[in-house]
């Protein structure tokens, strides 16, 4: 069956509280290559959280910027308040230069940044950055999309419970 056939069957199985029915249209549907925007989307709206955790965990880390018509796509199904809190995760979680040096002599600093991130060196004491990239963990993405749909999240736990 296809994406197009289940989702009925998904929605109806939620709504009816037919449990076993719906577990095994999860199931099914997890088989199908949904994508990221679908997860976010039937996630969120039949509480499969899985889905939610995989959508926007998919959304978030991608590493090429999304086109105009992709963008366009995704606020067609998701609806432009949620595209917006997702690209703010995406310029907020994408991997950053560093701004103060951790050398243990520039740590005890009490101004702000030391790194000039233009010629790439510490202000304090010269230790090269060119090479330094800040990446956030994979962990601290996950609490940060969790803190972001934090009401989402909930709900799906709610509903699986």
């Amino acid at each position: 069956m296809t994406y197009d056939e289940w989702t009925p069957a998904l929605k109806l199985s939620t709504m009816w509280g037919f449990v076993e029915i719906r577990r095994h249209c999860i199931q099914m549907m997890s088989k199908l290559d949904l994508r990221p925007v679908d997860k976010v989307f039937l996630g969120t709206k039949y509480h499969v959280l899985p889905w939610l955790k995989e959508g926007y965990d998919t959304l978030i880390r991608r590493e090429e910027v999304m086109t105009a018509r992709e963008l366009k796509e995704h606020v067609d199904v998701l609806g432009w308040e949620t595209m917006a809190r997702v690209l703010r995760l995406c310029v907020e979680m994408r991997p950053k230069s560093p701004t103060r040096c951790t050398h243990y002599e520039c740590k005890a600093h009490a101004h702000g940044d030391t790194v000039d991130r233009v010629q790439a060196f510490c202000k304090c004491c010269g230790n090269s950055f060119k090479h330094a990239v800040v990446v956030p963990q994979a962990q601290d993405i996950r609490a940060a999309i969790r803190s972001e749909f934090l009401e989402d999240f909930e709900a799906s736990e709610a509903a699986a419970t």
